[in-house]
Order: C-alpha cells, then sequence, then structure tokens
C-alpha cells in the first residue's frame, strides 16, 4: 500500500528552510526505516504487511514547493491530483494574496521526478490571476480557484474525481470542497462552496454556492454518490446543542422521467 501526505511550512506565508527537515521513525510491531523528510513537500511511503508486523519504507519526495495538500486523489488514469491553499499578504493576514489552486502529477513521473509548485516564491495572485515571479522550475496549477462574479473560493480542504454513477460530462470532474470563513456559516461565510472543476481545461464552477453551508471539509466518491461532510452547519465550533452540529449529505444524480413514453 501507498500512503501519500503533505508536509506544510513552518510560518503560512514562507518557505521552510529546507535544513529544517522532518523525522520519520516507529517503534513496536512496526519497522520504520528512519528518515528526514524535507518541508513545503508531498511524500509517498511504502506500507507492506508482513504478518505479524508492518514494514514502513524509506518517504519518497514526489512534489516541492507546496504549503498544505490536505486533499489528494488519483484519477481514472493514475494522475496524482491534489489541492494546495493560498496564503495571506504578510503584513496583513486577513488579507488573501495567492490563490487556492488545483494541481496535477501525471503517472509516469511519479516518483521520477519532483516538480517544483513554488510556494512561495511564484503564486498566482488571486486579485487578477497574474502569475507573481514565476521561476524556470515553477509549475502552473491546473486551476487557480479564482473569485466567480463576486463569490469567492477559498479554504480549500479535500478532493475527489466525480463518481463513476455521475452523468457523462462528468467524467474526470474534480470537486474541491472549501472551509472558507472560520467560525461562520450560512450567509456570513461568502468563501466555502463546493466546486466542481475540468482538469484539462482548466473551466470551474460552483456546483453548490458559498453562503449556504458552514464549513464543508471531508468528500468522497463511493457507491454512484458523492458523499460530502460539513464540520459544522451553522460554523460554531464551541458551545452546546445543535449550534455545533455537523452533517453529511449524500449527492445523487436522479435520472429524468421519460415523458415520451407516457401515454
Amino acid at each position: 500500500m501507498e500512503l501519500f501526505f503533505n508536509l506544510g511550512p513552518l510560518e503560512e506565508n514562507r518557505s521552510t528552510d529546507p535544513t529544517l527537515t522532518i523525522g520519520l521513525s516507529g517503534s513496536g510491531d512496526v519497522e520504520f526505516a528512519p528518515a528526514q523528510m524535507a518541508p513545503d513537500s508531498i511524500q509517498r511511503i511504502l506500507i507492506t504487511d508482513q504478518g505479524d508486523k508492518l514494514s514502513i519504507g524509506a518517504p519518497l519526495m514526489v512534489a516541492s514547493g507546496v504549503r498544505n495538500a490536505a486533499g489528494i486523489s488519483f484519477d481514472r488514469n493514475g494522475n496524482l491530483i491534489f489541492q494546495d491553499n493560498g496564503f495571506s499578504d504578510p503584513p496583513n493576514t486577513e488579507l488573501t494574496l495567492s490563490s487556492d489552486e488545483l494541481n496535477r502529477i501525471s503517472a509516469n513521473e511519479l516518483g521520477r521526478t519532483i516538480p517544483d509548485f513554488g510556494f512561495s516564491e511564484s503564486y498566482v495572485r488571486i486579485s487578477d490571476g497574474v502569475i507573481v515571479n514565476r521561476s524556470a522550475s515553477y509549475r502552473e496549477p491546473l486551476v487557480s480557484f479564482l473569485p466567480l462574479n463576486g463569490r469567492k473560493s477559498e479554504g480549500a480542504v479535500e478532493v475527489s474525481i466525480a463518481p463513476s454513477g455521475f452523468p457523462s460530462e462528468f467524467i474526470d470532474t474534480v470537486f474541491t470542497t472549501f472551509f472558507g470563513k472560520f467560525g461562520v456559516g450560512t450567509a456570513k461565510n461568502d468563501e466555502n462552496p463546493l466546486v466542481a472543476a475540468n482538469p484539462e481545461t482548466g473551466a470551474y464552477y460552483h456546483f453548490i454556492n458559498s453562503a449556504q453551508m458552514g464549513n464543508p471539509s471531508a468528500l468522497l466518491a463511493a457507491g454512484g454518490s458523492l458523499y460530502l461532510g460539513d464540520y459544522s452547519t451553522t460554523g460554531f465550533f464551541f458551545g452546546s446543542g445543535a449550534d455545533t452540529a455537523g452533517a453529511i449529505y449524500r449527492i445523487t444524480p436522479v435520472l429524468a422521467p421519460n415523458f415520451r413514453n407516457l401515454p
């Protein structure tokens, strides 16, 4: 089994000193190969079940220049798809500077090359979509989530490829949840949609508009349906009672009735 995970930065808007590595070790019934991993990256480890214990192989870096790739998935061709969060303007942490984005590493380059996704030197400016400080090694995102008609998409959390049971026009569509503003929901949270994106064209739209949920985060395609988890339907995380209740939604296509066969 392969496990892919992100190692985030030490600071929100600044790339980490590469000498500040992160250790990997284990004990007990888990056999580890001790290693040090680079920050601001996506790593892969191979897990082997040996019957009486698990064996964890040495980590392999598959991406650099990544801030927070919390959502990672694979499409039907074996390409690795992941989101990455933008960051704020250094003097003003309330002002978003770079856009959230959707990225891809093709199956034939996984483990062979290490693409650089730019954090924090090269990025897409959220105000106008301009690439700032484009370096020679910088890989542009498949999708930069800029505002759509004033509607924002900020705080990307999870991604999922459209379920096989969805209509054909959704083939290869990537859904992304956006947490939006912390601690508020519905009308007060204008940054929290569920977005559907075409990774080939870069086109995207709000499948569920913002300001309707709390802090949507979890996402899973299973059994022909798309499951969406909302941490708190109101956005509140503290207190008691219904104010902090979460929810899980199931989105399932419904075929339109065939009126031509009616008498």
